[in-house]
Order: C-alpha cells, then structure tokens, then sequence
C-alpha cells in the first residue's frame, strides 16, 4: 500500500489568497519521511508501504525543493507541461493563481464585468465539491471555476493577459517555471520526470484528437528532454471530471504504465491491477 502526495507551491512567504505551502511545514516533516519515500516503477512495488511524493506544474521553486529532497537522498516524482518550453508561455491555470494572488476576489467582479452578466451567466457550471471545501473564499472558488472549467467559448487567455498586464505587469515563463537544464539536472539526481499533458488544459473538455495532441506532444517533449519516455502521466486538474475513458485509451495508446489523480486515500495493488490510470493522491494539505 502506497500513500501518494500531491504538492504544487513551496513557498517561505505564502499569498494570502493562494493555497501555498509553507516551506517550514514541508522540510519539518521531511525528517519522519527520510527513510520512508520511493517511487513505484512496477506493479509489485504497491504491495509494499513506502510515502510517494509528487510535485505538480514544473513550478520554479521545485528544483530548491529537488536539492531539499536529494540532501536526504529522497526521491520523487515531478509532472511536466510542455506548453510553456514549446511555446514560451504560462499556462492559463496559472494566469489565474497570479491575478488571485495580486487582485484577491477582485478577480471574479473583473472577469464578470468583461464578459457581461448574461454571457457570464451562461458559461458558470457550479462549483465542484473541491472548491466548495477549499479555503478559498466564495468570489476565489467561482472565479477559479469559471476559468478552469467553463468551456472555451470566450478567450480566456486574452482576458487573463489584459488583467495582468493591469494589475502589475506580465509574468516571464522562464521565471515561472523550471528551465530545461533544471528539468535535465533534477533527472540526473533521480528525479522521475512524468508528464502533465501540454497546456494544462481540462482534457475531458476535448476532443479525441485534441486530447492525443495534447498526451503526443508533451510525451515527445520529454523524451527528447530526458532520454527516455515517461511512464507516469498526471491529469491537470486531477479530479475525475478532469478526464474521460478516450484520455485512457490515448494514454494507454502512448504505451503509459499508470496516471494518477486526486482522491484521498491510499493506493492498493488491487488499484494498480484493476485501475492503474486513476491511481489516487493525497493533497499535500492533508499530512503537511
């Protein structure tokens, strides 16, 4: 049985309006994970107990955090969008957490006086029960929602641009995220480098082939990148109404050994047998 941890930013200051975790937290508990961290490679190893920890986004703080972990000789498991090296752009995902953590709920009254109450209206689903539970407050979770989840039927990217350009100037994507040579170093200091599709989109808002696009791409990326192809995928997002049964299908097409998402409980081998691309992950805020 392996417990699995999700992790996105690391940070000593954490934002208000962001879900951050404190760097102090994570190094304290790195001392009772010392001796207990692996990563699984195949289907025998989810018959043991080991901690495996992942780290979503390719964010720039994850190669401080890489040596934090190699220090204690601890090995993880770090997923990758391609999007940002093949096109030098930040992914929408986190043109949002930017303006959350500049404009506060000001974000949501902004993205609702753009669009026009009825188109707004029109585009909101309701808030999945992960925002509902999050600690985000009400205007954080509808603004987070509508831009992850509404359908592309208004440019996000546009808008998202403008308000940054507003409210304190661009965001440079090799400032954002990890550079290739980190992505190389961390690989070589036995760091597993999985995939986190190409953009960061909702794949079960696409097509078929724009999910095989976005599955190809980032997978080709990475191979040239590292080597060798990766063998673990991580769905952006992560929760199940992020993917669908044709994301399977191009995952298993790309010959993927396993995927992971976001459901709080343990991985058993029955899971590994019986569902080895919805392998479950804790969020980090549940131990950490």
């Amino acid at each position: 049985m392996i417990t699995s941890y999700m992790f996105h930013y690391i940070r000593k200051n954490p934002n208000k309006y962001t879900r951050y975790l404190e760097e102090e937290k994570f190094t304290s508990k790195l001392n009772f994970l010392k001796d207990k961290v692996s990563i699984p490679y195949a289907k025998k190893d989810f018959d043991k107990k080991f901690y495996w920890l992942t780290f979503d986004d390719a964010l720039k703080e994850h190669f401080h955090i890489s040596n934090l972990l190699n220090e204690k000789n601890i090995k993880a498991t770090f997923f990758i969008p391609s999007m940002p090296y093949l096109r030098g752009e930040i992914c929408l995902v986190h043109k949002a957490h930017i303006l959350v953590e500049r404009m506060g709920e000001k974000t949501f009254d902004h993205i609702k006086d753009y669009l026009g109450e009825k188109t707004f209206k029109s585009l909101c689903r309701e808030i999945p029960e992960h925002y509902k539970n999050s600690d985000h407050n009400n205007k954080i979770k509808l603004f987070k929602n509508f831009v992850n989840y509404s359908k592309d039927n208004w440019d996000k990217n546009e808008v998202l641009d403008r308000l940054i350009e507003r409210s304190g100037g661009c965001v440079k994507w090799n400032d954002f995220y990890l550079s290739e040579n980190e992505i190389k170093i961390m690989h070589n200091n036995g760091m597993e480098i999985g995939s986190h599709s190409h953009s960061h989109t909702l794949l079960s808002n696409l097509s078929k082939e724009d999910q095989e696009d976005e599955i190809r791409i980032s997978t080709e990326f990475l191979k040239n990148l590292c080597g060798y192809k990766p063998s673990k995928f991580c769905y952006p997002y992560g929760r199940p109404e992020s993917y669908n049964n044709e994301t399977i299908n191009c995952l298993k097409k790309e010959r993927y050994q396993m995927a992971v998402s976001i459901e709080n409980k343990d991985i058993k081998l029955s899971d590994m047998i019986n569902r080895p691309y919805e392998l479950p992950r804790f969020d980090c805020k549940e131990f950490f």
